[in-house]
């Protein structure tokens, strides 16, 4: 018996492509944005993922502005290291960069913890979206150096910093 995890195979029906996105914008994320995350791991379904790359990065940025357990940021931040390249590129608003700017800042702790802002971390979420952000900050014209500098002003984790 092959007790080795697989990928689904999404060129078989690229149709299951556009459920996750209406997934991801519904209440029925969690489950998906896990099978997501774990199928963009396959070089194969990411040729299938480009086609729907913009759809696919507006959902996860929508999710993660209205959820950052570590569920949907995590899975969030595994997708996108592995969706975004040069070769497709997105097309991401300055809001979209202060959502995913503010998750990270929530997930690699604070310089002065309040009582509203618990402290929490995770090295892998830090390692994702550090280089997510260094990739998409070209791609923003008239960023705000305050926007870019944000999570290095908030945190003592040398990654980010």
């Amino acid at each position: 018996m092959n007790n080795k995890c697989q990928y689904l195979n999404i060129s078989e029906d690229e149709s299951i492509v556009q459920e996750w996105i209406d997934d991801m914008e519904s209440s029925f994320y969690a489950y998906t944005i896990l099978l997501f995350a774990w199928n963009c791991q396959s070089a194969e379904n990411l040729k299938v993922f480009s086609s729907f790359q913009q759809k696919l990065f507006d959902a996860m940025i929508s999710l993660l502005q209205n959820d950052q357990s570590l569920v949907v940021v995590r899975s969030v931040s595994e997708a996108l290291k592995f969706m975004l390249n040069d070769e497709n590129p997105v097309d991401v608003s300055l809001e979209q960069y202060k959502v995913l700017s503010n998750a990270l800042t929530a997930w690699c702790g604070f310089k002065q913890p309040s009582q509203d802002a618990p402290r929490v971390r995770s090295e892998q979420v830090m390692e994702n979206l550090t280089g997510t952000l260094n990739q998409l900050c070209t791609q923003i014209q008239d960023c705000p150096m305050e926007v870019l500098h944000l999570p290095q002003q908030r945190t003592v984790h040398i990654l980010v910093q």
